[in-house]
C-alpha cells in the first residue's frame, strides 16, 4: 500500500465512492468481515439490540455518540443515554426515510474505515476511531448533498438534541407534557423548576 492511496483525501467523488451503500438499511455485520483474514476482539463496547436498531448498529452509534459528545468535566453520551433515546424515539414515531438513513449510517462508516485504514471500524484502538470519525465529519460537512452526508449529519443533530435536554446534561430541563408554548415567562420558568425540585412536575 503506497502512501499516496492511503492519504487523505476530502474529495465529494472520494466520499460517495468510499461510503456509498445501496437503498436497503444495511447491518454492520453485513460489511464486517470485508478486510480478507480481519479477526480479533472488538475495541469498542458491545451493545445489546434495541427495539430498533439490531446489536452491532447500536455499538458503532453508541461509540460515534461517545466521541461527538467527547471525554471531560461532562456527562458522557452513554450517561444521557443517547442513543438508547434515539432508538426508542426511531421505533416510535419516525418515518421511513430516516429509519433507513440512519439504519445505513454504520456500514457507511465502516466502509471509510476500510478504505483509510484497512480494518472495520468495530476493531479499530479509540484514538485511531476518533480520529477516523473527525475526518468523517469534515467530509460530511464539506459535501451536504451525499447521502452518507445526510445520514452523519442528521445523526449527528439528534445527537446534541438528546444530549443537551437530557436531565444529566441540563438539570434545569422541564419536559411540560400537553401543548408546547414556546413563549414563557422567566417567572413561569422558574416555577415549573421549582415545582420539579419539590417532586410536582411530571
Amino acid at each position: 500500500m503506497t502512501e499516496q492511496t492511503m492519504q487523505y483525501d476530502p474529495t465529494r467523488r472520494n466520499f460517495l465512492r468510499i461510503c456509498c451503500v445501496s437503498g436497503v438499511p444495511i447491518g454492520l455485520a453485513a460489511c464486517a468481515p470485508a478486510v480478507t483474514g480481519e479477526a480479533g476482539a472488538w475495541a469498542l463496547t458491545k451493545r445489546s439490540s434495541g427495539s430498533f436498531f439490531d446489536a452491532g448498529q447500536m455499538s458503532v452509534l453508541s461509540d460515534m455518540a461517545e466521541l461527538i459528545i467527547g471525554d471531560g468535566p461532562w456527562p458522557s453520551a452513554s450517561d444521557a443515554d443517547c442513543v438508547t433515546f434515539l432508538d426508542d424515539m426511531l421505533g416510535e414515531w419516525a418515518g421511513p426515510i430516516l429509519k433507513a438513513r440512519l439504519s445505513r449510517l454504520p456500514a457507511q462508516l465502516n466502509r471509510f474505515s476500510i478504505r483509510q485504514q484497512l480494518r472495520s471500524y468495530v476493531y479499530l484502538d479509540q484514538p485511531v476511531r476518533a480520529q477516523l470519525l473527525a475526518d468523517y465529519d469534515e467530509l460530511a460537512f464539506s459535501d451536504r448533498s451525499s447521502e452518507a452526508s445526510v445520514s452523519y449529519r442528521e445523526f449527528k443533530s439528534l445527537v446534541l438534541k438528546i444530549y443537551n435536554t437530557s436531565t444529566e446534561m441540563n438539570a434545569d430541563y422541564v419536559r411540560v407534557p400537553g401543548t408546547y408554548f414556546g413563549d414563557l415567562s422567566e417567572t413561569q420558568q422558574l416555577g415549573l423548576v421549582r415545582d420539579k425540585s419539590e417532586g410536582l412536575a411530571t
